[in-house]
């Protein structure tokens, strides 16, 4: 609204145009993709890539390397087979690991879900609130108390 205002009242406003800081989207603002992820997803979506000669040209030693580890720990060998709905266990692990290292707070991969955002994480989240909210109304009495402590209303 704000955008179609300017737009139509140039000067209406003490700035002269909007700048969209959203957090998922560093490039809109000019940073430059970062090419290793962009490689090893690149490769793990098409793992004939990995047998081709001209691949060495064209990614990094390292990114070629790490789609290789990711592929063999993947079901099926490639990245469009049924995963865990909590992600790749060996990626897991390495997110339970890096936890780990970072903080010195020892992490678990059963504890960790991969999801493709932040929205999805939190859906996610919400919904297995309402699964222990409904274990909360559906249990015995002292149950539902042990749950109304460790969760917010």
């Amino acid at each position: 609204r704000l955008e179609q205002e300017m737009e139509k009242s140039p000067g209406s406003r003490p700035f002269p145009e909007i700048t969209y800081c959203n957090l998922g989207n560093p490039q809109a603002l000019g940073q430059r993709p970062i090419t290793f992820f962009r490689e090893v997803l690149s490769l793990c979506d098409n793992p004939a890539l990995l047998r081709r000669d001209e691949t060495r040209m064209l990614f990094s030693p390292c990114a070629i390397n790490r789609a290789r580890k990711i592929i063999e720990s993947m079901p099926g060998r490639n990245s469009g087979a049924y995963t865990n709905s909590q992600g790749i266990r060996s990626l897991r692990e390495a997110v339970a690991s890096g936890i780990a290292a970072r903080d010195g707070f020892p992490s678990r991969p059963e504890d960790i879900f991969l999801t493709d955002g932040a929205s999805s994480a939190v859906i996610l989240y919400i919904q297995q609130l309402h699964h222990i909210n409904a274990l909360r109304l559906s249990r015995h009495a002292k149950l539902g108390c042990i749950f109304h402590f460790f969760l917010p209303d």
